[in-house]
């Protein structure tokens, strides 16, 4: 999509596939501002500048919950920005390809930008350009990875990213619930779409996903160490010991120990919850972990002291010793005054 002083708005879409001889692969905007939401961005090329999208001679694009992923370009493969100055918020620039050193993510030169509430995986300035993310989940922080799942026109997972028409924020996703409210003023008189690129109402968990997709179904992952198992109540645990549940739904997990083993613990989150023979999710809104440990009921209680350890460790064996030692000495002494 080539836009030149013209400032069209655009929702709902899907660029894939697409080739630009120099910018923009899915969209150039020359002198432009178009308005851009709920759209994906993936498997385009540009063979120079902006794989995604390249926005060029101080055009102002506002951008709202877009995924941009799967793009190549040799600078830019996600975005590139020349002396123009986006408003982008509530988007993933994640997995895009660039030249080494190129902004795989976002080239900034000239102008500045500030991503709002976005998960940007590399970015690169130049020219004194300024990047200021706002409240966005990048690259240095920890588990930044929205963890996106490539899925066709038919919600199928693909590998090729000219066929995909939206990527899901899988279990465990960096983007999940991390994004503005819906309604939110994000400038220019653009608000946070209450919709998703598929018509989704915004939020489903406890708050809006980052992104084109608003993920409607959460995960809850089981695993366990040997003497045990945990099993959802009405439910089967996938290959990846994972249960789906719908926003709001409840599912109760069983602690099961094996013959001759014991549950030790039992983490929710990675949180202890104790020794509890099932776990209760209530009100889902996210994704969840559950992890129990279990221990053989013969294996000693390391917080209760062993009964026929020798009391007082070396210092009953030194004692002993001295008392023997008077002794011997005390007979040596008589043994002399004869």
């Amino acid at each position: 999509m080539y836009n030149k002083d013209s400032s069209p708005t655009v929702e709902n879409c899907t660029f894939s596939g697409n080739t630009a001889k120099f910018f923009g692969g899915g969209m150039y905007n020359k002198d432009s501002s178009p308005t851009v939401e709920n759209c994906t961005f993936s498997g385009n090329t540009a063979k120079q500048f902006g794989g995604g999208m390249c926005n060029w001679n101080s055009s102002g694009p506002t951008v709202a919950n877009c995924t941009f992923s799967g793009n190549t370009a040799i600078a830019g493969g996600g975005m590139y920005n020349w002396d123009s100055s986006p408003t982008v918020a509530n988007t993933i620039l994640w997995g895009n390809k660039a030249f080494k050193n190129q902004g795989s993510d976002i080239y900034q030169r000239d102008a500045v930008i500030s991503p709002n509430h976005c998960v940007v995986g590399t970015y690169r300035t130049s020219s004194n350009a300024t990047v200021i993310p706002i409240d966005c989940i990048t690259s240095a922080d920890p588990n930044p990875d929205p963890k996106l799942i490539s899925l066709d026109v038919e919600l199928k997972p693909t590998t090729e990213p000219t066929k995909v028409y939206v990527y899901e924020p899988g279990p465990g996703s960096s983007a999940l619930n991390a994004g503005l409210n819906a309604g939110t003023d994000i400038g220019n008189g653009v608000k946070v779409p209450d919709k998703d690129q598929r018509g989704t109402t915004r939020p489903q968990g406890a708050g809006v996903d980052i992104g084109s997709f608003e993920r409607n179904i959460f995960f809850i992952q089981a695993s366990w160490d040997v003497g045990g198992e945990i099993r959802p109540r009405g439910k089967t645990l996938d290959a990846k010991n994972c249960i789906e549940v719908s926003p709001r739904d409840s599912v109760t997990f069983d602690i099961v120990p094996k013959a001759g083993y014991k549950t030790a613990d039992v983490l929710v989150d990675g949180t202890s919850v104790g020794v509890v023979p099932f776990y209760e999710f209530k009100n889902v809104n996210a994704d969840h972990e559950i992890r129990a440990s279990f221990v053989s009921v013969s294996a000693p209680d390391p917080n209760k002291p062993d009964p026929t350890a020798p009391e007082g460790g070396g210092c009953s064996a030194g004692g002993t010793g001295a008392i023997a030692a008077f002794a011997l000495l005390g007979a040596a002494l008589l043994r002399r005054k004869d």
